[in-house]
């Protein structure tokens, strides 16, 4: 696992990303971007979305709802959004 740039995965839909993405990360599976999470009022809840990318027509969108107890955040529930 390695964090990278948005500029790295910024223009996903020219012709070539994809192979120009693995040319620079070659041992890649691809990447995920993950958006900062949306508090409820009580800030108990939040909802995360999770976007995997791995070339073409290979990928999946994931909604992540989390639950704050008094251990910390657990994962409460997982939503599919779209797959590719």
């Amino acid at each position: 696992t390695a964090m990278i740039r948005e500029e790295d995965v910024s223009a996903p839909f020219t012709l070539d990303w994809w192979s120009q993405f693995r040319a620079r990360f070659p041992d890649t599976s691809g990447y995920m971007r993950i958006t900062r999470p949306v508090l409820d009022d009580a800030r108990k809840v939040a909802v995360i979305y999770v976007a995997h990318r791995c070339g073409g027509l290979c990928g999946t969108g994931t909604l992540v709802r989390l639950e704050r107890t008094s251990r910390g955040w657990r994962v409460a529930g997982i939503q599919g959004v779209w797959v590719s």
